[in-house]
C-alpha cells in the first residue's frame, strides 16, 4: 500500500506528461502510486503512460472534462493515505517525495504546500511567503498552489473534495482558485497545512500564453474566492482596483495587448464575484460548498 498518491488530471499534454513522469522515475523515496486521469478524446495519455509502467506504479482513469472533476475521480481511486495534485506540465526534483512524506509523518501536520517556480525564468510562478510557518486565510494567496500541495486523503475527503464548479474546464466563469477554495474548506474544516518554501516544484510561469479568455475565466476564480472567503487578500475591491491600475499603465505605454489582458481581469473577477454571491447566498462561512 503506497503511503503518496500522485493524482495528474490531464489534456493535450503529452510531452508534458512525459516529462513530470520521468521526473517521478528519480525520486529518492519511491513510496507513492500515479494516478492518471485522462480529459482527452484521443490515446495519447495512454501512449505515454505504457512507457513507464515498468518502472512507475501507475494506473489510469478516463474523465471527462474539468480539473477538478478530474482530481475527484483519481482521489477515489487513491490507495495512500496522503494526496498530491501535480499538474501534467510541472514536474518534481528528486528529493520531493521525500520531503512530502518527512514532513506529514511529523505528529500534528495534516497538510503540506511549497512554492512553484519556472526554473528557465529562475522565479517564482507568483510572489510566494519566503518563511515557513502555518498557513491561515490571511496569507493562503501566498502559500498554496494545486501542484504543490498535499493533503490526509481522509480529510481531503471529509470536505468533499474539489468544488468541480471551480477550475480550469469547469465550463463556468470560475475558471481558477480551486486549490484556494479547497484549502480554505480543508482549515476551516480543523485542517492544518504547513507552508515550507524549501519545498519546490517545478512550472513554467505561463506568461505567454495568456489570453484575454483565459485571463477572465482565471479571475473569475478569484472572484469566487473573494466571495466566499473576504478574509483571503487581496479582496475584491483591491484586486478589481490593481487590473483597472494596470490597464491605465498598459493605456499610457501603449501595450495595447496588456490593456486587454487587465480589463478581461477586471470583468472576470467582478463577474465571478457576483455570480459567487448570487449561488452560495447564506453559505459564507465556506466549509459547506462543494
Amino acid at each position: 500500500m503506497p503511503s503518496l498518491s500522485l493524482i495528474v488530471a490531464t489534456i493535450a499534454r503529452d510531452v508534458e506528461l512525459r516529462r513530470l513522469l520521468r521526473s517521478l522515475t528519480e525520486q529518492t523515496e519511491p513510496d507513492f502510486e500515479v494516478i492518471v486521469v485522462d480529459q482527452n478524446a484521443d490515446d495519447r495519455a495512454r501512449a505515454v503512460i505504457a512507457e513507464f509502467e515498468s518502472v512507475l506504479r501507475i494506473g489510469y482513469a478516463p474523465c471527462r472534462k474539468g480539473a477538478s472533476r478530474a482530481r475527484n475521480a483519481g482521489a477515489a481511486l487513491a490507495k495512500g493515505a496522503i494526496v498530491g495534485f501535480p499538474d501534467d506540465d510541472c514536474w518534481y526534483p528528486s528529493q520531493t517525495t521525500s520531503r512530502v512524506l518527512r514532513a506529514l509523518a511529523t505528529a500534528g501536520i495534516e497538510g503540506l504546500a511549497g512554492r512553484v517556480t519556472d526554473p528557465v525564468l529562475g522565479t517564482d510562478i507568483y510572489p510566494f511567503l519566503r518563511e515557513s510557518r502555518f498557513v491561515d486565510l490571511q496569507v493562503l494567496s501566498g502559500s498554496v498552489s494545486a501542484s504543490a500541495i498535499f493533503v490526509r486523503r481522509a480529510m481531503f475527503q471529509f470536505c468533499g473534495g474539489f468544488n468541480e464548479a471551480v477550475g480550469p474546464g469547469a465550463g463556468t466563469i470560475w475558471g481558477g482558485m480551486e486549490e484556494h477554495d479547497l484549502a480554505a474548506r480543508y482549515l476551516k474544516a480543523g485542517g492544518n497545512i504547513l507552508y515550507d518554501p524549501d519545498l519546490v516544484i517545478h512550472h513554467p510561469a505561463g506568461l505567454q500564453s495568456l489570453t484575454p479568455h483565459k485571463t477572465r475565466e482565471y479571475n473569475g476564480g478569484k472572484g469566487f474566492i473573494n466571495a466566499l472567503y473576504p478574509e483571503i487578500k487581496p479582496g475584491i475591491v483591491v484586486g478589481l482596483a490593481r487590473s483597472l491600475a494596470g490597464a491605465v499603465r498598459s493605456l499610457l505605454r501603449l501595450r495595447l495587448s496588456h490593456v486587454a489582458i487587465n480589463l478581461a481581469a477586471f470583468r472576470g473577477r467582478l463577474t465571478g464575484y457576483v455570480q459567487a454571491r448570487r449561488q452560495f447566498r447564506g453559505k459564507f462561512s465556506g466549509a459547506d460548498v462543494r
